[in-house]
């Protein structure tokens, strides 16, 4: 059995493919971890705890599941 390697699978412009989508990827979440450090000012705003100031967070990412 003959096996060959291909060289395009780990070329230069795969790994370019895979630094723009990690750079992609972490570019388009950032929104959805930031709020953890607007967490506690939202909190201290409408002077309620966590769970409550969470709850809109939480409807949200609900209706995207």
């Amino acid at each position: 059995m003959t096996t060959f390697a291909d060289p395009h699978l780990d070329g230069r412009y795969a790994w370019f493919r895979l630094a723009v989508s990690v750079l992609a990827a972490t570019v388009a979440s950032v929104g959805m971890w930031a709020v953890i450090l607007v967490l506690p000012a939202v909190q201290a705003e409408f002077g309620v705890g966590r769970a409550d100031a969470s709850l809109p967070y939480t409807a949200t990412m609900l209706g995207f599941a």
